[in-house]
């Protein structure tokens, strides 16, 4: 306890704690307990967090100022050692949030800033959750004011653009959705359906015209949407006004009945000027009487655009529909295809499976008959391949520095030559006893990219046993990057299937030998021919790499006799592995042709749909020439009399912008 006395029952001073943690405030009775912190301290604890301010009864009560251990700074109100009251949060990247908190969470009103894109939000949170009304500010500029749910845009709400649109209208998860109002820089305003973010259904639009005289005329039409794209613009709403000013002009006699205008609209019937409510009868008395003065020239342009017009949309209609059952067609065909080839799939999995069940079989009898051998075989090769190991270079220099060696030596490292499948020499018998450095003139390839002390036991070990420059040692770790010729060849089947049958640490083992018998009558001469039998009394002579390469040969002879004796079943599994491994191949080819099948039916899929819609519009506004010519027909065979009265109606009317 270090500190500077105040008064013999207080002072101020620091107590270090042995879990790490510094208390540095106002002592109590000269004894500190944390129960009894009570006042303004700063605490700091072993994860290198600390607290800065006021405390009641040892928990942080009222305000102060707390580091976090990834450096984010929380200053505000403390409430029995959470934050409550008004805090703000700020992080590393100059993140930040300033507001009310409740139960050590974020909660009530606040402002957040993320630094990494500069957004912003300003509103209501629950929880952490943003949630409730709140004005969000994106990276780009735009400002959404409205609900929120889950920290997404959820309700009703504006969005802003940038650019200078908006959106009035419903949102759902970050998606406009519903009936809403957006209008654009200019002023048109769109009135209509949004379905996951895009116009789909009817649009009622206002824009502003200018007319041939300069003035300013509002104008209503009707788009229909589908998936973002307008497919038609429906016929132009009515215009109280204008329908008033319509009739005025005929009614006061400012427009004659057989004038070139009124030539015009009887021309142009069943459609009428742009806004005019055809609905009215004193419109349709008008029209009459215009129908009446005009009679060969009604529905004349009208029926001969419309006739033209039509002509054109039926050839596409065709088109289209050929053009949507072609595309069916290839879709069932594919299907097809695709059904047949699925089968076929199956019918390589379940050989595969079947092959795999028959290796799992023949392992099993392998590693019986491998854990049942009591002359553990296997576990003596290796055991005598571990010994070589520990001989050191001398011991392996007296084995070739003959030049001519003796009879004993030579038959002796003619078997292990065979045992290796190298060439049956001398020349190579001192290449497998020597070091690279030795062998890079007597054109051993290894030793070019290879570092190793003894060939014999690069051989055997692989890129399990590389040379140490440093102290010049054999280690028992693959160097970085490093690999073996042998990888992949010399396992044995125990080996390649997974059993654990005995200690076989080396890469090579004799059980790959293609001819094992010649090997095992090549080791069994060594050891029946008289010149070893006569020098067993001098093999020490030799050093204790003799004696080791001796114990190496006799335990590679007993171990290929074992082999020898479940050849069969050795060979019954590389056959199966390689047939498995073959269908396996062809397995992951027909699947890969089945994917390519998927993904061009999903092509054809899609393009169906964009002809199906395509077809739809088209057929849709070939009904509605179709429509047009019926009333252009009705119009045109009506006798004159009864067109005075009856000929003309609201049904066979319809207002168009065209005029």
């Amino acid at each position: 306890l270090n500190g500077r006395g105040i008064n013999p029952m207080q002072h101020m001073g620091v107590w270090k704690s042995v879990d790490g943690t510094d208390y540095e405030g106002s002592m109590v009775d000269n004894h500190f307990d944390k129960l009894d912190m009570n006042g303004e301290y700063h605490i700091t604890w072993r994860n290198g967090e600390e607290f800065e301010g006021k405390c009641i009864d040892g928990k942080r009560h009222g305000y102060g100022k707390f580091r976090f251990h990834d450096g984010s700074i929380y200053r505000g109100d403390w409430f029995q050692d959470k934050r409550q009251g008004t805090g703000e949060l700020k992080s590393p990247d100059g993140s930040f949030y300033t507001g009310e908190w409740d139960n050590d969470q974020i909660h009530g009103e606040g402002f957040f800033f993320w630094a990494k894109d500069k957004s912003s939000y300003t509103g209501e949170t629950i929880r952490g959750v943003r949630s409730g009304r709140g004005v969000y500010k994106d990276t780009s500029g735009n400002i959404y004011d409205g609900c929120f749910r889950n920290s997404q845009m959820d309700g009703k709400g504006i969005f802003s653009y940038v650019n200078g649109d908006k959106y009035e209208g419903p949102f759902r998860e970050n998606k406009r959705e519903g009936r809403a109002l957006f209008t654009k820089k200019n002023g048109e305003v769109h009135i209509g359906e949004w379905k996951n973010d895009i116009r789909d259904g009817i649009f009622i639009i206002k824009r502003e015209n200018i007319n041939n005289g300069g003035a300013v005329e509002k104008e209503v039409l009707v788009s229909r949407w589908k998936e973002g794209k307008c497919i038609a613009w429906e016929e132009s709403l009515v215009d109280p006004k204008i329908t008033a000013r319509f009739y005025e002009r005929w009614a006061n006699g400012e427009e004659k009945l057989n004038s070139t205008y009124a030539a015009d609209v009887a021309r142009k019937l069943p459609f009428l000027p742009r806004g005019v409510d055809g609905s009215q009868p004193f419109i349709q008395r008008i029209l009459r009487q215009i129908a009446q003065k005009n009679i060969e020239a009604i529905c004349a342009d009208t029926y001969r655009e419309t006739k033209e017009t039509l002509s054109v949309k039926s050839k596409e209609v065709a088109t289209s529909r050929a053009a949507c059952l072609q595309l069916e067609r290839k879709i069932v065909k594919l299907c097809s295809v695709m059904t047949k080839h699925n089968e076929s799939l199956n019918v390589i999995q379940n050989c595969c499976d079947e092959i795999n069940l028959q290796i799992q079989d023949v392992t099993r009898s392998i590693a019986i008959f491998w854990e049942g051998d009591g002359s553990r075989a296997r576990q003596a090769f290796a055991v005598a391949c571990e010994e070589l190991k520990k001989i050191n270079a001398k011991d392996w220099f007296k084995l070739r520095r003959y030049h001519e060696p003796p009879q004993f030596i030579a038959k002796l490292l003619s078997a292990v030559c065979n045992i290796m499948q190298v060439d049956d020499s001398w020349e190579m018998s001192k290449i497998l006893l020597g070091s690279s450095k030795n062998n890079r003139d007597k054109g051993d390839e290894d030793s070019i990219w290879q570092q190793y002390d003894v060939k014999l036991l690069f051989l055997l070990y692989g890129k399990h046993l590389r040379k140490d420059t440093k102290n010049n040692s054999l280690c028992d770790q693959p160097s970085q990057g490093q690999e073996s010729i042998f990888e992949g060849v010399g396992k044995s089947q125990d080996q390649r299937s997974g059993t654990n049958s005995g200690p076989l640490p080396t890469e090579y083992d004799l059980s790959c030998i293609i001819e094992k018998q010649a090997v095992l009558l090549k080791v069994s001469a060594f050891f029946h021919d008289p010149i070893t039998r006569n020098h067993g009394y001098i093999i020490n002579t030799f050093g204790h790499a003799c004696l080791a390469l001796v114990a190496f040969v006799k335990a590679s002879g007993n171990y290929i006799k074992k082999v020898c004796s479940i050849e069969a079943k050795n060979i019954e599994l590389t056959e199966l592995e390689n047939l498995v491994k073959h269908k396996c191949s062809v397995l992951d080819d027909a699947k890969r042709v089945f994917d390519s099948f998927v993904a061009r039916e999903e092509d054809l899929t899609k393009e169906l749909q964009v002809a199906i819609n395509r077809r739809d519009t088209k057929t849709e506004e070939e009904e509605k020439l179709d429509c047009t010519m019926t009333k252009c027909l009705r119009l045109m065979t009506s006798d004159i009399r009864q067109m005075a009265c009856l000929s003309i109606n609201s049904d066979d009317l319809i207002c168009d912008s065209m005029v």
